[in-house]
């Protein structure tokens, strides 16, 4: 009889451990899924639009040379298609309603800024725009948005790390569960 009422105890501790085990490991796996990604997306897109800002630039430093201004416009177009292709890929796994909140708004200013700057590569190609100068003056409208979007990627990975944080606290508690049912059995 003791030796049964041994085993169970034992089954039963054994149990609770590799509950709270996989309890524990189901929090970490979504932490790297999920948190993890949105906040390497959040420095993707900043870095991105770092790139965008550059090659607008460029663009306009190039403003005299039409052959060398479509090469860096080329640049500038594949960077903001790989951008907005982030900003979509960056809001599918975003969980919480401010993520997703800040990844719209990110949207809207991606499409803003693109919009602006399409515009005014088109006066400089017209010719209605021919010096850097008077480019950059056209552009400074649009320069809001690229500005704010930025803004917006470093509260999207502010807002992923504090999440990850939790999921720290959570997977702490977890684990001190998990060890007092285990403790509790033995």
């Amino acid at each position: 009889v003791a030796f049964g009422l041994l085993t169970l105890l034992l089954i039963i501790d054994t149990a609770v451990a590799t509950y709270g085990l996989r309890h524990v490991s189901a929090t970490a796996d979504r932490a790297i899924q999920v948190d993890t990604q949105v906040a390497l997306n959040a420095v993707k897109l900043q870095n991105q639009a770092l790139d965008a800002r550059r090659y607008e630039k460029d663009v306009l430093i190039s403003i005299d040379d039409p052959q060398e201004r479509a090469e860096f416009k080329q640049k500038w177009d594949d960077n903001y298609a790989a951008l907005g292709e982030s900003v979509r890929r960056g809001a599918q796994p975003a969980e919480s309603d401010t993520q997703r909140a800040l990844y719209q708004q990110a949207a809207t200013l991606l499409g803003t800024y693109g919009d602006g700057f399409n515009r005014i590569y088109d006066r400089i190609r017209n010719g209605e725009l021919v010096s850097t100068n008077a480019a950059d003056a056209a552009l400074k409208e649009y320069k809001a948005p690229i500005n704010q979007f930025e803004e917006i990627a470093h509260d999207i990975d502010i807002e992923a790390e504090a999440h990850m944080a939790e999921m720290v606290e959570v997977m702490d508690a977890q684990q001190r569960q998990a060890l007092v049912a285990l403790l509790a059995f033995a």
